[in-house]
């Protein structure tokens, strides 16, 4: 606020420095060069009847010219608006003979209204040979300095018409005391408050003409004034008064009224001899001001000096009532502003400390979550990890001394890492390095031996995240776009301890049923040969249904131990080469007599000319059995259709097997667990066909083992198809 006061008052003191023409209009070009860009200003007065002096300043160069009116300067009359702008070429080709347009080089002009106590007396004009482009806020500054500029160049202007006439001093206004206007004018220019203005305004205009009462009054409406300042008789201040015929004559004409005690019905506030001025601001009143004597016996006259004196006096006060206005507005928006932000940041502390509070208490959760953190953004750089990911370091390697993560990159840690050679180690950095490599985000399995000589398993978990200040949150991310990452490092030792336990448990299990279970099967045989004498028919189906649970039992537990021997890493591989189609077709033959049990079609699609594959056949085969028995246990009987089919994957040079069926389909939420051990779709519809749940997933496991892949697609009541590679 007191720059903008310094900067003010600094500008008033050049202009009332200025002592030419020349000299003012080249301050009012150097503080308007910093508003907007333009060639060269021009000045239009027009104070006589039939000519114009035209002043061009180009390069701090003053060029003046007494022009005759011509139809250009009618034009710009005829705009009613106080700013315009202008574009000459048009013009220029209509009016060839134009004094006014061939002393103007440039293409475009932007022109401002020269207002003098309501008067037009002319236009300030910027030229440029490119099209000016329009900003309101630059229009309004540039309007206030042409305002405050406007009363000093018709003082100047007016100066030099009377030099020229050799008019008698007793009428020209230099002979009035034009240094003594000026020292007026520039007492009011240095005043911003609006109170003192008006006080210095009316003690100042009253001292000059001599009398010894005045009053400022302030228009409002309903026919009521206010008085905003006087001359010795401060009591009135603030006293509303009647708007008398003395008044509405000055306010409808825009023009000085005098009048004496002996006009009754005009006189204004006890006054005998007045004089009344009207305040115009581009033609809007904003106030009078009347002086004169309270006294009859005080006689005075007011001459014409009196009269032009005031008025000039009166010109320059209304651009100083305008700016005082103006700064006070600025000023009590400032303050209203101030205490907006006082208020805005007292909110913004409050929500700070709200934040802070829930910083801490997320940063305490992280700090005491068991499983290791870590935080990157989209290039790789550290941004956060907690002390578990810490300890995690520690345990993989002394040599890594470091007390802050923050800030580091990735791929520095990543190197620290590798540089040991411990096989283990390297394991970290390798997985790290994936992370940060590929695009989607998935699980990985990492597996440490700690220097303590325990082995650790970790479930290693990455998500995409979108940090915003202190909090995270979770996105989908988008393609081709790299987001933040947060890493968990989820110990699951112990889970892998028990799993281990449950499987050892499983085998064992297993392999001691399958001794009894398989002497039961023989001793059945035994008697249905008939060993043990003839046998008779209710025997015989007791014999049969033994057979058949017999066999069921067998293959549970042959899965059991199957899948004991797959979670081990036990089960060996015998690979040879083999044709695809040869299998295939074996597998369904052998399974046909399933089908035909329930009126089923079994078929089988083969790609002619298939290569031959390396592969363990007893797997292969085993596979195919489990997809196909599936397929058959769930399809209802007498509408089924199973395929069995393989084909060339050209892109991926592999072979693309599938079984597909009609059957009752899989729900989209069982998906993603079809293949985990011991899992069955757990529902009415499904839950009767029995099983222990392992099918599946040792197919998973022999698929894994002969480096393939394996994922189905399926929709409830359309039936499912198995793909494996």
């Amino acid at each position: 606020m007191l720059n903008k006061e310094l900067i003010l008052e600094e500008i008033i003191f050049e202009v009332n420095g200025c002592s030419s023409l020349e000299s003012l209009l080249s301050l009012l070009a150097k503080e308007t060069k910093t508003i907007i860009k333009y060639d060269s200003l021009h000045l239009f007065a027009s104070l006589k009847e039939q000519s114009i002096e035209h002043h061009e300043l180009s390069d701090a160069k003053l060029s003046s010219q007494e022009l005759f009116k011509d139809s250009f300067f009618d034009y710009l009359n005829r705009h009613n608006d106080n700013y315009f702008l202008v574009k000459l070429e048009p013009l220029k080709q209509a009016e060839k003979n134009s004094e006014i347009l061939n002393s103007i080089e440039s293409n475009y002009l932007m022109c401002f209204r020269l207002f003098v106590s309501s008067k037009n007396i002319g236009f300030i004009s910027f030229s440029s040979n490119k099209e000016f482009v329009y900003d309101e806020n630059k229009i309004k500054i540039l309007s206030n300095f042409i305002n405050l500029f406007a009363v000093y160049i018709s003082n100047f202007i007016c100066n030099k018409q009377l030099n020229n006439k050799n008019r008698d001093e007793t009428d020209n206004l230099n002979a009035l005391g034009f240094k003594h206007l000026f020292e007026i004018a520039s007492s009011f220019n240095t005043i911003l408050d609006y109170d003192e203005a008006a006080k210095v305004i009316i003690e100042k205009i009253a001292s000059s003409i001599n009398v010894s009462q005045g009053y400022l009054i302030s228009f409002e409406v309903d026919n009521y004034s206010k008085i905003i300042a006087t001359v010795n008789e401060n009591s009135l201040l603030n006293t509303k008064i009647e708007v008398t015929d003395a008044l509405k004559q000055a306010i409808v004409s825009k023009d000085i009224v005098a009048y004496n005690y002996k006009n009754t019905r005009s006189r204004c506030l006890d006054l005998k001899y007045a004089l009344i001025i009207p305040l115009f601001i581009k033609s809007k009143l904003i106030g009078l001001i009347c002086l004169g004597e309270m006294s009859a016996d005080k006689e005075r006259i007011f001459t014409e000096h009196d009269i032009k004196l005031v008025q000039t006096i009166a010109n320059q006060a209304v651009i100083t009532l305008e700016n005082a206005q103006l700064y006070n507005k600025l000023e009590d928006m400032v303050v209203e502003r101030t205490v907006e932000l006082i208020d805005s940041n007292k909110a913004l502390q409050k929500q700070k400390e709200k934040l802070e509070i829930l910083s801490q208490r997320l940063q305490a959760i992280i700090s005491s979550i068991p499983d290791g953190i870590l935080v990157i953004n989209k290039d790789n750089q550290i941004l956060s990890s907690n002390p578990a990911f810490m300890n995690m370091l520690n345990f993989v390697s002394n040599d890594i001394q470091i007390d802050s993560l923050i800030g580091l990159s990735l791929m520095k840690l990543i190197t620290f890492i590798s540089n040991n050679d411990d096989k283990n180690i390297k394991n970290l950095g390798n997985l790290l390095t994936q992370i940060v490599d590929k695009e989607e985000q998935e699980n990985n399995d990492l597996d440490l031996v700690l220097e303590n000589g325990t082995s650790h398993y970790y479930k290693v978990l990455t998500a995409p995240v979108k940090i915003t200040g202190e909090s995270i949150h979770r996105i989908k991310s988008s393609v081709n776009e790299k987001n933040n990452q947060v890493i968990v490092f989820h110990d699951v030792t112990k889970e892998k301890e028990i799993d281990k336990l449950k499987s050892d448990f499983i085998a064992v299990v297993s392999h001691e049923l399958k001794t009894p279970v398989s002497a039961m099967m023989g001793f059945a045989n035994l008697i249905e040969d008939g060993m043990s004498d003839d046998i008779t028919d209710d025997q015989q189906d007791y014999l049969n249904k033994i057979q058949i649970q017999g066999e069921r039992l067998i293959r549970l537990i042959n899965d059991l131990l199957d899948f004991s021997k797959l979670e081990a890493g036990q089960m060996p591989l015998y690979l040879q080469l083999l044709d695809a189609d040869e299998v295939i077709t074996e597998i369904v033959e052998t399974l046909r007599p399933l089908a035909d049990e329930k009126s089923m079609t079994l078929r089988s699609n083969i790609e002619i000319d298939l290569p031959p594959i390396c592969i363990d056949p007893d797997k292969l085969k085993q596979i195919l059995i489990n997809l196909i028995s599936n397929a058959i246990k769930f399809t209802p009987e007498n509408t089924g259709l199973i395929e069995a089919k393989v084909i060339l994957d050209q892109e991926n040079k592999s072979l693309l097997f599938s079984v597909s069926d009609n059957g009752i389909g899989i729900p989209d939420r069982d998906k993603a667990k079809l293949f985990d051990r011991f899992y069955q779709v757990d529902n009415s519809s499904t839950r009767r066909y029995g099983g222990t749940g392992l099918g599946l997933a040792i197919v998973k496991k022999l698929v894994d083992l002969n480096n393939g892949q394996v994922w189905v697609d399926s929709k409830i009541g359309s039936g499912s198809t198995f793909y494996f590679t």
